[in-house]
C-alpha cells in the first residue's frame, strides 16, 4: 500500500523545514510526498527546489487559498490514502509510518490516529473518536484530528474540499463522508503527528458561520437552529430523557447531574491531566514496543 503525504505551504519557511525533516527521515519506503506551495517569496521555493529529489511532485504558484492547494495535492496523488501534513506540523518520529503499516491494517475509508498539539506534553494529547462519530457529535465539535487522519484517495478525488471556506472545509468533508454518504471509519489507537497552532488564524465564530452555510445543503434553517441551540445546552440528553423518565426520577437525575457537573468543573483540569497522562504513557509504551 502506498501513502500520499501532502504538504501545503505559503511563506512559512521555518515550518516547512520542520515538516521536511519529519517526512524525509521516515524509514518507510511506501510514501509519496507532494508539496504544494502558493508562490512563497520567503525562501520556501528555494528550499523545495533544493530537496526536489526527495519529493514526488511539487509546484510553487499562486492559488485561491489553503483548500485549493489541498485539492491540487489530491489531483496529483497516486497513493491509496492521503494525509495532509501542513507546513509546520510533523510526524511523531522517523519510525511511525513504518510501524503503523506493520502493525495495523487500513480497512476503512477514513482512518484516524491520535495527535499531539504543539508539543509532546501530557496535556496536549488529542484522541480521535474511538468509533465512527454520528451527526450529533459532528455538529457539536470538530473531533477528527486532520493531521493524523488518512483519507482514501479515490474518495478525495470524487469529493474534494470546498474552496470557498477559509476554516471549516476539513470538518465539512468529514461530515459529508461519514454522516451523509455513510463511508466507513476506523480508529487506530496511537499518535501519528504533532499539530502546531498558529497556521491559519482560527476563530470559532468564523468556523461556525461557514459550517452553517455548509449545513444548508442538507438541512433547513429552522432545523440547523434547533440543532445549534441544543448543542449549546450541557444537559441536552437530560432534556430528552424527560420523556422516558417519571417526573420524580427525572428530578433526581437532574440533582445528581448538577452535583456531578459542579464537581467536574472544579476538578476538570486535574482529571483531564490524569487521563491524558495515562493515554500518553500507554501510547509511548506501545511505540517503544514497536521499536524494540
Amino acid at each position: 500500500m502506498k501513502l500520499s503525504i501532502i504538504t501545503v505551504n505559503w511563506n512559512n519557511l521555518d515550518g516547512l523545514k520542520r515538516t521536511f525533516d519529519s517526512v524525509f527521515s521516515q524509514t518507510s519506503k511506501n510514501i509519496e510526498y507532494i508539496v504544494i506551495d502558493a508562490g512563497s517569496d520567503d525562501g520556501s521555493k528555494e528550499l523545495i527546489e533544493h530537496n526536489q529529489s526527495k519529493i514526488s511532485y511539487w509546484v510553487s504558484e499562486s492559488d485561491r487559498g489553503i483548500y485549493h492547494g489541498m485539492n491540487k495535492g489530491i489531483d496529483a496523488a497516486t497513493g491509496d490514502y492521503c494525509l495532509f501534513l501542513n507546513s509546520g506540523d510533523h510526524l511523531l518520529n522517523p519510525f511511525v509510518i513504518e510501524k503503523l503499516l506493520a502493525n495495523y491494517k487500513f480497512t476503512a475509508d477514513v482512518v484516524a490516529c491520535d495527535e499531539f498539539i504543539d508539543k509532546n506534553v501530557t496535556n496536549s494529547y488529542k484522541c480521535a473518536p474511538l468509533k465512527k462519530p454520528n451527526s450529533i457529535y459532528m455538529l457539536s465539535t470538530n473531533p477528527i484530528p486532520h493531521q493524523s487522519t488518512w483519507i482514501r484517495t479515490s474518495l478525495l478525488k470524487r469529493y474534494h474540499y470546498e474552496e470557498q471556506f477559509i476554516e471549516c472545509s476539513d470538518w465539512a468533508l468529514f461530515f459529508d463522508m461519514l454522516c451523509i454518504y455513510g463511508h466507513t471509519y476506523q480508529h487506530i489507537n496511537m499518535p501519528l503527528s504533532v499539530f502546531y497552532r498558529g497556521g491559519i488564524s482560527y476563530t470559532r465564530k468564523k468556523g461556525l458561520e461557514e459550517a452553517n452555510i455548509h449545513l444548508k445543503k442538507w438541512m433547513s434553517d429552522s432545523l440547523i437552529k434547533e440543532f445549534r441551540s441544543k448543542m449549546c445546552a450541557p444537559d441536552t440528553l437530560l432534556y430528552t430523557s424527560q420523556f422516558t423518565l417519571s417526573t420524580l426520577s427525572y428530578h433526581i437525575v437532574i440533582v445528581v447531574y448538577n452535583i456531578l457537573y459542579f464537581i467536574e468543573n472544579k476538578m476538570y483540569k486535574r482529571l483531564k491531566s490524569i487521563v491524558n497522562n495515562i493515554r500518553y504513557r500507554k501510547s509511548i509504551n506501545k511505540i517503544n514496543g514497536y521499536l524494540s
